[in-house]
């Protein structure tokens, strides 16, 4: 019978005591300390390298192992008699990482489990719990949060041509302002040939490409506009609101809190807007997001 195997670069025990690395900070008290937003101590946690082979592991042992190394709040979705989507305990998996994030140990995980007509992901809930399973299962958690995207819309005027100085122009007003005061006269010192009209795009019209851009690069079987039950989205007044789960939000504005995570993700997404360079600057995916508020629902 194949032996079942997990290493660690040190010792790996799924029974015995974890390393320091993934025993939480405690202050002089002896109380352990956590940040304000449970969500950013649960990305720094999930940011933490780590080095481990996983050999035909079980999945249930492979979760348990990741929750107790890293002292997260780990929620997956398990199949059960109410859910038919969901994680199979029992599954067989063999991944290895070296001085990773345990972030990607745990994306690792789940694609190695997912099946073709089910894709798996994660996402942080507002207590800061890392749930893990289908994305069926996961879009049961949706939240409405607002971005503002007025940078987005505010567009610079581009001038064709310069207009040209009429010396001529300029010469014969000179000439009658110094002729003994009175009135004055002319008219533009500038050739009215070269004046042209600016036009900008409307605001609604602008919305809607930030909006297609979004559904084309984050999850885009997901949206309700493409048939998914994952999100919706709507503009209004420099406004998207979008209320969607929070895997869907995190590649849309990431966690600002957690800068860290940007550095981790963001390369991705940058990576496929670039691919057909549709991605304006400041878009989704480059480096200065919309802001975000949260309605708390």
């Amino acid at each position: 019978m194949t032996r079942k195997v997990i290493f660690l670069t040190a010792a790996l025990a799924l029974t015995g005591g974890m390393p320091a690395l993934a025993q939480p900070a405690a202050t002089e008290s002896g109380v352990r300390s956590r940040s304000v937003d449970p969500r950013s101590d649960t990305l720094d946690r999930l940011l933490k390298p780590i080095t481990i082979e996983l050999t035909d592991a079980r999945l249930e042992d492979v979760v348990s192992f990741i929750e107790n190394f890293s002292g997260i709040d780990l929620r997956p979705m398990w199949e059960d008699e109410r859910f038919t989507d969901g994680l199979q305990k029992d599954a067989r998996l063999s991944v290895k990482v070296d001085e990773a994030p345990v972030l990607e140990l745990v994306e690792r995980v789940l694609e190695e489990v997912q099946s073709d007509f089910s894709e798996n992901s994660w996402q942080i809930n507002k207590q800061g719990q890392l749930e893990v399973g289908p994305k069926v299962r996961l879009n049961r958690y949706k939240e409405r949060r607002f971005y503002d995207i007025n940078d987005l819309l505010f567009e610079i005027p581009d001038f064709a041509s310069v207009p040209e100085l009429d010396l001529d122009q300029v010469l014969q007003q000179s000439r009658q302002g110094g002729g003994g005061g009175g009135g004055g006269g002319g008219g533009s010192i500038f050739d009215q040939d070269d004046q042209e009209d600016v036009t900008f795009e409307d605001d609604d019209d602008a919305a809607q490409r930030v909006m297609d851009i979004i559904r084309q690069f984050v999850e885009t079987e997901q949206w309700q506009d493409n048939g998914g039950d994952g999100g919706q989205m709507r503009y209004y007044n420099g406004t998207i609101i979008i209320q969607a789960p929070d895997y869907i939000h995190r590649q849309i504005n990431g966690y600002p809190s957690v800068p860290q995570y940007r550095d981790y993700s963001a390369p991705r997404v940058r990576s496929a807007a670039a691919a057909t360079g549709s991605a304006p600057t400041g878009s989704p995916g480059n480096p200065a997001p919309p802001a975000v508020a949260d309605d708390g629902n």
